[in-house]
């Protein structure tokens, strides 16, 4: 029989929030008195040994059991329709830190509620690198970039791992950066200590339209707080526009993440929320703004069917293509991933341009630089696929 902490003072959120020191296990899921499931080596299971009967307890136990540990849960209203904050606990030398987002009635018909952990299983570049989420080439590009100050998108879906990825990579960046944090639901933590963390107020019913405090504007903030860099925990909107000011306004090598499932899609996605936060600006303006501002784009995935975190593509942004209305954004593939045999090709080297602001940072290029385009690359550092002949072998 597994010892239980004492977390929480309600049996059934004590029960919940001791699963969570268990490495394996990343989501707490409550959809009803009896609908309590875990996340667990990326299956959901049912907790079967949680029912709380009627909705009356199940709400009751909300209130008593998991608000309490809540940071942020002085915020909490129960007769609001949702809440989201985060949500941290010690036991002994253990830190949970994650996020609870949790939907009221009448949005809904109990109260439901979602806890997403932080992992801390991979706290690095290299750790991720060691599960097989990259090569070992695509692992040294990676760090070139934040130690060049490459502005980055991390884009993937949901469960891709963007937050932990980002995280990791900012244990790249110098201690000695300022650097400022936009998200919605803090959830971010650096190991820089020059680091100021912002985030939105969303709109509550009896709120003054003048005590909201939009993503948007919490990024535009950090123009006129001297940051060197700006990160935004996830941009779904205008934001992006100010992203991209702060960006072109000397605070390169700042990151944020987006949902979409592939490069282009994330392209099409900076447009739109570029658009937004400028309703009046050209398409092609937009366009160049945003390969003037943005130098990389690395895509996340997460395969269900074997629980695989992989780094799917990474891809330079170039420059413009076309005239007018038409003009769209040209990328250089550099790697790509190949599902069916979890490995990875090299498709091309870095442009010019791209090798030339490396140079500029110091930043060597060699450990990226020494195979050729076409190589097939290995998960695990594993290097380069070599032919009987002993050369690379090329795609196809």
């Amino acid at each position: 029989m597994v010892t239980l902490h004492r977390i929480s003072e309600h049996p059934a959120w004590n029960l919940a929030l001791n699963l969570l020191l268990d490495d394996s296990i990343s989501e707490i899921e409550s959809n009803g008195p009896d609908q309590f499931y875990l996340k667990k080596s990326g299956k959901r299971l049912h907790i079967s040994s949680i029912d709380l009967e009627t909705e009356e307890a199940y709400s009751d136990s909300v209130v008593s059991g998991l608000v309490p540990h809540i940071v942020t849960w002085e915020a909490f209203d129960p007769q609001g329709y949702i809440f989201e904050g985060p949500i941290r606990y010690q036991v002994g030398d253990r830190m949970i830190r994650g996020r609870c987002h949790i939907v009221l009635p009448p949005a809904a018909d109990y109260p439901q509620i979602t806890i997403a952990k932080k992992s801390t299983a991979l706290a690095t570049l290299d750790a991720i690198a060691g599960k097989g989420s990259m090569a070992s080439e695509m692992l040294a590009f990676v760090k070139a970039c934040a130690a060049a100050d490459m502005t980055t998108v991390l884009s993937g879906g949901t469960g891709a791992g963007k937050t932990t990825f980002l995280e990791a990579f900012t244990k790249e960046l110098p201690m000695e950066t300022r650097i400022g944090v936009a998200e919605d639901t803090p959830e971010l933590t650096l190991l820089q200590p020059n680091t100021t963390y912002l985030h939105s107020v969303p709109w509550r019913p009896g709120m003054e339209e003048k005590d909201v405090a939009s993503l948007s504007w919490v990024v535009a903030q950090f123009n006129r707080m001297r940051t060197d860099k700006v990160i935004v925990g996830e941009t779904r909107g205008k934001e992006f526009a100010d992203f991209l000011v702060a960006a072109n306004s000397g605070m390169e090598g700042s990151i944020t993440t987006i949902h979409a499932d592939d490069p282009v899609r994330a392209l099409t996605k900076m447009n739109n929320f570029a658009l937004k936060g400028n309703p009046g600006q050209p398409v092609r303006s937009i366009n160049i703004d945003i390969a003037q501002s943005i130098d990389v784009i690395i895509q996340l995935a997460y395969f269900k069917a074997d629980s695989r975190y992989r780094v799917t593509a990474i891809q330079e942004i170039t420059s413009t293509i076309g005239v007018g209305e038409d003009a769209t954004i040209a990328t250089n593939r550099l790697y790509t991933y190949n599902a069916d045999n979890d490995t990875w090709t090299k498709i091309s080297n870095p442009t010019d341009a791209l090798r030339q602001k490396f140079k500029q940072h110091g930043v060597a290029t060699d450990t990226f630089m020494k195979t050729q385009p076409g190589t097939i690359l290995q998960p695990n550092g594993g290097g380069a696929e070599e032919s009987p002949g002993g050369l690379p072998v090329r795609r196809v």
